[in-house]
């Protein structure tokens, strides 16, 4: 399965014979069969037909809107699932504080745990300086389990992450260079990469979430806010 990228400016797919075209200034640029396709990729100033749009959502392609410094802006997306149930039983356990801190937590230590084991393996490697962000996540590892609070558990993994993006600096060699995680927009490449790649995730898990029938704004961990 493949990714197509519309990212070159004024660029359109289009669908012909029952395959995608990526078209610019009349000259054909790609062409793909449906199945062989996962994901479409669309930039600004860049564009999609009708026909095109009903074979991406008849196939079940996603579709992720990004802008040009890769900030993730959103998908096409088909009819929602049918299992009223299913999203009632996610109000539901949404409005349990023990069971959305309870999964909340769980989420954090896989993270943080993701992120020491990232770290402690540069160590290995011989990458030097990194003992005390791996022992500060160490800490955080320790501590979640006595957490007593969303705030207090958003207030943890900050803590941890910022060691992680700290044991990053010392991690990423030349060519590139990364001195802490910036966006809106993007100040060097790494972080231009880590933004298109989160913008990227982000598509992949609303996808699945929409594909079960869930509600992918309806959040254990980081909870209601108008307009967020």
């Amino acid at each position: 399965m493949s990714i197509l990228y519309l990212d070159e400016y004024g660029a359109t797919l289009r669908a012909s014979g029952g395959r995608l075209l990526i078209e610019k200034d009349g000259e054909t640029l790609v062409t793909a069969r449906p199945q062989e396709v996962e994901l479409v990729i669309v930039l600004a100033n860049c564009g999609f037909t009708s026909a095109a749009a009903q074979i991406l959502l008849n196939q079940g392609i996603d579709v992720a809107f990004v802008d040009t410094h890769g900030e993730y802006l959103g998908r096409l997306e088909g009819a929602m699932g049918k299992n009223v149930l299913l999203r009632r039983r996610q109000y539901a356990l949404a409005d349990d504080p023990e069971f959305c801190l309870a999964l909340a937590r769980a989420l954090v230590q896989g993270k943080v745990a993701n992120m020491r084991t990232i770290v402690m393996r540069y160590a290995r490697e011989g990458v030097t300086n990194l003992h005390a962000p791996i022992a500060e996540m160490a800490a955080v590892l320790d501590g979640l389990d006595v957490c007593p609070s969303q705030e207090s558990l958003r207030g943890m993994e900050g803590t941890a992450t910022a060691a992680y993006f700290g044991a990053m600096a010392r991690i990423v060699q030349p060519p590139f260079s990364f001195s802490g995680r910036n966006r809106r927009p993007p100040q060097d490449p790494v972080n231009a990469m880590l933004g298109f790649s989160y913008a990227l995730l982000l598509s992949y898990v609303e996808r699945a979430v929409s594909a079960v029938g869930l509600d992918a704004y309806c959040g254990y961990y980081h909870q209601d806010t108008y307009g967020v």
